[in-house]
């Protein structure tokens, strides 16, 4: 329990941090002078690099989660020469191993992978940044980057996480920026690297992205030889293994739905057949093909209609996927925290920090309780807590969900294109 009271501390001070420099900020004058010097390297090295000193360096805490039971062998794995699936154990997508062995080749320590890792986050926040037309130097921005950076959820998620997740926004930016300019086939050609960099799940974004296109044939073009050379190269390499990453779909984590109606059902409603989690994802892979198309002049057009389907898209992927970590929150995080902002929607904007404080905490109670799926009355008090924070995340995901949805359908997208 002494990381779950290191997270919550950790999160009581970001919330307090966050509440000084956001009442600085108010003043125009002031945020105007400040944004002469806070730019995305200021803030990682003030909200990601002094706190990795402190917890790993100074407080000599080991690196948790994923990094050190996942991470680290995988990325161990390729330095020694092995192959994903075939000489190790990797349900992430084929060249995430490779990607994550870079920094190790400079420095054996698992710890450098949560630095390195914060570093990319940096670099998806720029990306952000230039996705939504923020400008340098301007109150806006050094606002939006003081919001994002000291927020309780993003910097839990990377400093104490040391999460991936954010990576899958990250190739979404980077197909949007291409897809609206009018090339279809290299987007389908950077979705297949996109999806070879971070999970399997990037099937939903790459499906949104095919609803997206309007040059549809072009984006087969070049997303569909691409695949077929991939996957022939894996069963080549690694013959069946690299199948086992579907084995994932076995997994239950909140907070989602079915957990909740397992419970308030007394355990009637099963929710252990890996058949349900294939199924959900398929359902909101199809739903991302439908609502994309469905939405396809505006999400081109506009920077925030892109921000309000996505955030949209993966609320609900959230919601019903049974294997849905709090760390997921990532996937979301950026775009939806740049769509609330400049709409001014302070209620929304609550909503994301209630999501991002709880969902480290939630996770490291759910694990540590032993992963309950209740069909009755919580055994202890921590496991009654655990429940009442995933209630309130369902709450929160379904709050944003529908308030990116009222804006893509209430706003035209010349209308969205307008500065706040």
């Amino acid at each position: 329990m002494t990381i779950l009271l290191y997270k919550l501390a950790m999160t009581l001070a970001a919330l307090a941090a966050l509440t000084i420099v956001w009442a600085w900020l108010r003043d125009e004058t002031r945020a105007r002078r400040t944004a002469r010097w806070l730019n995305v390297p200021v803030c990682w090295t003030i909200a990601r690099f002094l706190p990795w000193l402190a917890v790993y360096v100074v407080a000599g805490f080991a690196t948790q989660s994923d990094v050190s039971t996942v991470f680290w062998p995988q990325a161990h794995g390729v330095v020694e020469g092995g192959l994903p699936y075939r000489d190790f154990e990797c349900f992430y997508s084929p060249l995430f191993p490779y990607l994550i062995a870079l920094p190790v080749l400079l420095w054996n320590d698992p710890r450098v992978l949560v630095l390195f890792l914060s570093l990319l986050e940096a670099v998806t926040v720029a990306l952000t940044l230039r996705a939504a037309g923020v400008a340098p130097r301007t109150s806006a921005r050094s606002r939006w980057l003081a919001f994002y950076f000291f927020a309780p959820g993003p910097l839990l998620l990377a400093v104490i996480g040391g999460q991936e997740d954010f990576l899958m926004w990250t190739g979404a930016v980077l197909l949007w920026l291409t897809l609206t300019r009018f090339r279809d086939f290299g987007t389908g050609l950077l979705t297949v690297v996109c999806t070879l960099f971070s999970k399997p799940l990037f099937l939903i974004p790459a499906a949104a992205f095919f609803g997206l296109s309007r040059r549809r044939w072009q984006f087969l073009a070049g997303a569909g030889p691409a695949a077929l050379v991939v996957l022939a190269g894996l069963w080549v390499l690694t013959g069946r293994a690299f199948l086992h990453v579907l084995d994932a779909s076995e997994n239950i984590d909140p907070p989602n739905l079915w957990i909740w109606l397992h419970w308030l059902s007394g355990g009637r409603i099963p929710i252990g057949n890996p058949a349900l989690s294939m199924i959900m994802v398929a359902t909101v892979t199809g739903f991302g093909a439908w609502y994309f198309s469905r939405h396809a002049a505006a999400v081109a057009a506009s920077h925030r209609h892109f921000f309000a389907a996505w955030t949209v898209l993966f609320a609900l992927s959230m919601l019903i996927n049974l294997k849905s970590l709090g760390a997921y929150f990532a996937y979301f995080a950026l775009p939806a925290l740049a769509l609330f902002l400049e709409l001014n929607d302070r209620r929304a904007l609550l909503w994301w920090l209630v999501l991002g404080a709880l969902a480290p905490i939630e996770s490291s109670l759910w694990y540590r309780t032993g992963r309950p799926l209740l069909s009755g009355l919580p055994s202890t008090p921590l496991v009654a807590l655990d429940y009442a924070l995933q209630g309130v995340m369902l709450v929160a995901l379904v709050a944003l969900a529908l308030s990116a949805h009222r804006f893509l359908r209430q706003t035209p997208p010349a209308e969205a294109a307008l500065p706040a």
